[in-house]
């Protein structure tokens, strides 16, 4: 309850882009974090970046706000010391590249 989160998609960063066969998605996520108790408080927010598996499917980082990555299941770490009050905004940003004759979602 000493914190309020919200998550969105920018859509005005979100791309699509057709070079040849392949389609890029430019996808950038917002997340916005306030304390809204009287005293310091230290969190981890944790977001996930899709992890693809098929060769044809690429997936590729842009920009990830510091966050620290897993590569192996995409979840990113961003850890945050907010003072009373104090809001912290994080984006990150990535790239889905793949056949256009693939349906991603």
């Amino acid at each position: 309850k000493a914190l309020e989160i919200t998550r969105k998609k920018i859509e005005d960063e979100a791309k699509d882009k057709l070079a040849s066969n392949n389609v890029k998605r430019e996808i950038t996520i917002e997340i916005a974090v306030k304390n809204t108790n009287s005293t310091t408080s230290e969190i981890a927010i944790k977001d996930q970046i899709p992890v693809s598996k098929d060769d044809n499917i690429k997936v590729k980082q842009i920009d990830l706000d510091n966050g620290r990555l897993n590569e192996l299941t995409g979840i990113l770490t961003w850890n945050l010391k907010l003072k009373p009050n104090e809001t912290k905004i994080i984006k990150f940003t990535y790239e889905i590249t793949h056949d256009k004759e693939i349906e991603v979602i």
